[in-house]
């Protein structure tokens, strides 16, 4: 005879204890519900038998939710077809997408993954580019570096360290910026009368002998200027002699200095290239030429260093590669020309 009780029918599959309480209220509904009275049996077999609503176990299992606690391990791939929320924090060893991650209720602002390509968009345009080893910023607003400050296309704040650096010129075309290591210093200093030798102090002090360039000016409104032929002496990191081949008539005279390190700087569409060029000893004419070429013939300045010796010169033959100095004399020895090109 058949045994009619639950706890004495064959066991098929083992079924863990199942406590409908720790379901949460929100899958109840007041909506009608025709297996509101339909019961779910679970039996310990010789012990007791347990009824669970078959409503909570449907609610929580099949329709809406699965309510899971403690470890679990799932094995196989998954295809999610809806959004998925997680509310705690997630933890993945690899995560792969096929094109897009966006922010959240703003399809605008992504991550666009291609080929060893990564752009970044925000207001649907793309900002961050990154493609390979390269790195571009596409925007119509402004950049900034290590600061909240928008004050021009791009604004950098802190130190900025770069090999080279290339600019638009005038002429379109992009073209190295060489700023001098140290400032340089330009002034003009009045000249005392009857002498013929003055120790001039440079406002600073430089880090090597600089290039200097010295112009005299003078007035006298009731006679005529007179023209004195002046050179540099011992130009030090800090100082240098300026002596003239006659006394200082008067008190109407000055001097404009102009003292920068030696070498090239570039700057929007002015370059200047500073240099001292050693002239031999027995020559009367030289050809020097620039590092580089400018793109016209530069202006010149230029002063003449000897010891004691002063021998009157002219400039000639100005190009964009070189110039020629042309002395009235053979050099009675070696002597130094500092040279100031601009253009």
């Amino acid at each position: 005879m058949s045994s009619n009780r639950t706890s004495d029918l064959n066991e098929i599959l083992n079924l863990s204890y199942f406590d409908a309480s720790i379901v949460s209220p929100q899958y109840d509904t007041n909506q009608t519900n025709t297996d509101d009275d339909v019961l779910f049996m679970v039996a310990n077999p010789e012990k007791t038998n347990e009824k669970i609503k078959y409503k909570n176990l449907k609610k929580s299992i099949l329709d809406t939710s699965v309510l899971l606690t403690g470890q679990q391990n799932i094995n196989g791939s998954k295809t999610f077809l809806d959004n998925c929320t997680f509310a705690g924090g997630l933890t993945i060893d690899s995560y792969f997408i096929e094109e897009y991650i966006y922010h959240k209720d703003d399809v605008n602002t992504k991550i666009h993954f291609d080929t060893e390509e990564i752009n970044f968009f925000a207001d649907d345009s793309i900002n961050l580019n990154v493609s390979g080893k390269n790195m571009s910023i596409n925007s119509n607003g402004s950049v900034s570096i290590n600061s909240d400050s928008y004050s021009g296309h791009l604004n950098v704040n802190g130190d900025a360290y770069l090999d080279d650096l290339y600019i638009l010129d005038g002429n379109n075309q992009f073209t190295k910026v060489s700023p001098f290591p140290e400032e340089s210093v330009h002034f003009t200093l009045p000249l005392v009368s009857g002498y013929y030798k003055y120790n001039i102090d440079l406002p600073k002090t430089f880090e090597n002998p600089p290039a200097v360039s010295v112009e005299v000016q003078g007035f006298n409104p009731n006679a005529a200027v007179q023209s004195i032929p002046h050179l540099i002496t011992s130009v030090s990191n800090h100082d240098l002699s300026l002596q003239f081949a006659a006394p200082i008539p008067n008190d109407l005279y000055s001097v404009h200095v102009l003292a920068k390190p030696t070498g090239e700087s570039q700057f929007r569409q002015t370059k200047t290239v500073s240099l001292k060029h050693d002239l031999q000893q027995g020559e009367s004419s030289f050809t020097i030429d620039y590092p580089e070429a400018f793109h016209a013939p530069p202006i010149l300045s230029t002063s003449l260093e000897s010891d004691q010796f002063i021998v009157p010169y002219l400039i000639t033959e100005s190009t964009e590669s070189s110039f020629k100095i042309v002395f009235t004399s053979e050099l009675p020895t070696d002597m130094v020309l500092h040279i100031h090109a601009s253009r």
